[in-house]
């Protein structure tokens, strides 16, 4: 078979992409010092509130940086923030672009680009998922172990080579038996399932979440496989938890609304805290 052939546009894009994210590393470099080694970490829906647990070195406000975009979604701050977890260093992402906001792949994962030019090579992400498992509850959190991929989004595939494309687990191994260390020691049940992404941004259907399940999925939500996609492409390690904000639809007999996964995020925000301080501190101890 032979390998996919990319266009002189795509290959222009990439470079005019790259100069972008060295425009944003220079500009924060010279606004304050990046530790040489750090953890980096998204905080998703309604998950802001954790950077209330980080000591700020140097918080940047999203329209600060160059070229860096600004969510548009409730519960997405936008800021980029230089800091401490206890006394470990840690690069924080509050508020993400998810590609249903119309800005295109590039403003997905730049900052998963951002941070490896900055040096990151450990990458947390954090998200707000319907819970699909009927074993899970709303504010569980859950381990990712792996994902389905349903965006359908064709830019997302020069990230990764056109055969082998999955040659190593696209979630850390090691990340998350030490993750699962971490939340023993710290006595907080934390569950492990698959993660489907969806484009969105509406609400999956009935018949969509049926599908999912058997098809073996435990969550769903609409962020977070561009950033794994990008970071593995980029040699990083990653980590990610989902936060079950409600039941997927069909699972519970509720409308599902924004408000409430603001909510589950908030009522998890100091188990989620406790649990990413702790990790960090065994990542970088």
């Amino acid at each position: 078979m032979k390998q996919a052939e990319f266009s002189t546009t795509t290959l222009t894009e990439n470079r005019s992409s790259d100069a972008k994210v060295q425009e944003a590393v220079d500009y924060i470099r010279a606004k304050c010092t990046v530790p040489g080694r750090a953890v980096g970490i998204v905080l998703g829906s309604g998950l802001g509130g954790i950077v209330r647990h980080v000591q700020f070195v140097h918080a940047f406000d999203a329209s600060e940086i160059p070229h860096y975009p600004a969510p548009s979604v409730d519960g997405h701050d936008g800021r980029f923030i230089i800091g401490l977890f206890g006394t470990h260093p840690v690069i924080v992402v509050q508020g993400r672009v998810h590609l249903y906001e119309g800005q295109g792949v590039e403003a997905a994962i730049f900052y998963t680009k951002l941070l490896s030019a900055l040096g990151i090579r450990t990458l947390v992400l954090t998200n707000a998922a319907g819970g699909i498992n009927p074993d899970f509850q709303v504010g569980d959190i859950c381990l990712i172990r792996d994902h389905l991929n349903f965006m359908f989004e064709p830019e997302l595939g020069r990230f990764t080579p056109a055969t082998n494309k999955y040659h190593r687990p696209a979630y850390s191994p090691l990340l998350l038996s030490l993750m699962k260390q971490t939340a023993l020691e710290a006595r907080i049940e934390i569950k492990e399932g698959v993660y489907a992404g969806v484009k969105g941004p509406s609400y999956e259907t009935r018949a969509e979440i049926r599908m999912l399940r058997n098809l073996g999925a435990d969550l769903v939500g609409m962020s977070t496989v561009p950033e794994v996609v990008a970071a593995n492409s980029l040699g990083m390690r990653t980590l990610a938890l989902s936060l079950v904000s409600n039941p997927a639809t069909g699972v519970g007999s509720k409308r599902l609304t924004h408000e409430e996964v603001k909510i589950a995020g908030e009522q998890a925000e100091e188990k989620l805290a406790c649990l990413l301080e702790m990790f960090v501190s065994k990542q970088l101890g």
